[in-house]
């Protein structure tokens, strides 16, 4: 007999799969080029709070919307949400500011969370409908 998971339980998994798979283009960036590595760790919380915010929206609808046992629509979930907001939002971004190389910096950003979070969403999507059904 399985010991079913609580919201928390299944939250934190969500979350720290999504994050994690959100923050690995972003250390790419933090780590790459050749600065001190101080400089680095002071740099770390602005590379990763894209990945704590868009980890934690993703989570919290999969967790509190997204019933378990619903293949498609917590596939369907987890690429809108993985996939459209951080384009959205960092695109939205590139809309509304004054157009500079941090624009073009915005929009690629996008791209990048947005192809990671989709990506994440995929694989919390599929751990979702595979639940048994309640």
């Amino acid at each position: 007999m399985l010991i079913p998971r609580t919201k928390a339980q299944t939250f934190w998994r969500f979350f720290s799969l999504w994050a994690g798979i959100i923050a690995c283009p972003c250390m790419l960036v933090c780590f790459g080029g050749n600065t001190p590595i101080l400089l680095h760790l002071e740099q770390l919380p602005i590379f990763l709070a894209p990945a704590a915010v868009f980890g934690t929206i993703g989570a919290a609808v999969m967790t509190f919307l997204v019933p378990p046992g619903r293949m498609v629509l917590a596939m369907f979930a987890g690429i809108v949400i993985g996939f459209i907001l951080p384009a959205a939002t960092f695109w939205g971004l590139a809309v509304t500011l004054p157009k500079n190389e941090a624009t073009m910096g915005y929009f690629l950003a996008g791209w990048v969370l947005g192809m990671a979070g989709g990506i994440g969403g995929i694989v919390v999507g599929s751990w979702r409908g595979s639940e048994r059904r309640l």
